[in-house]
């Protein structure tokens, strides 16, 4: 059984937007492994190291390898969409879904994740000045 034209229209109209938001996704974590790396350098070079060197050498590089992870998603999501649409068989469109279906898990466990350390940070940032405060370490905070 072959699946309604309407659903080859939109998934035809969807592949090319899927591809070039993976596009985009690999260009940023290359900029953010190839610059941040750099910059991690050259700001140790000239600076002598320091922490925000450190923040760019080591963060930086991690959230482009990071940004990898759905850009493979999202590559092979438009690739199964063009094998749907080439061979029109049902089997095929199931793989172009769960395709579609493995970035939107990733998606979301990584949005649950950034908002536990969100608030963790925001008690962090709470707790840490108090307890300084209150045990005299850090004057004038």
């Amino acid at each position: 059984m072959a699946a309604a034209p309407g659903i080859q229209s939109a998934l035809a109209g969807t592949k090319p937007w899927v591809r070039l938001c993976s596009i985009l996704l690999f260009v940023s974590a290359a900029l953010m492994i190839v610059v941040g790396g750099l910059a991690g350098v050259m700001g140790a070079v000239a600076l002598g190291g320091g922490a925000e060197t450190a923040v760019l050498a080591i963060v930086y590089p991690l959230m482009g390898l990071l940004y990898l992870i759905p850009a493979l998603y999202l590559f092979r999501y438009a690739t199964r969409i063009g094998d749907y649409l080439t061979g029109g068989q049902d089997v095929q469109l199931e793989l172009a879904l769960d395709a579609q279906r493995s970035f939107w898990k990733f998606v979301g466990i990584l949005s649950v994740i950034m908002i536990v350390l969100a608030v963790l940070g925001i008690i962090a940032a709470i707790a840490i000045p108090t307890m300084l405060r209150l045990s005299g370490g850090a004057p004038g905070i």
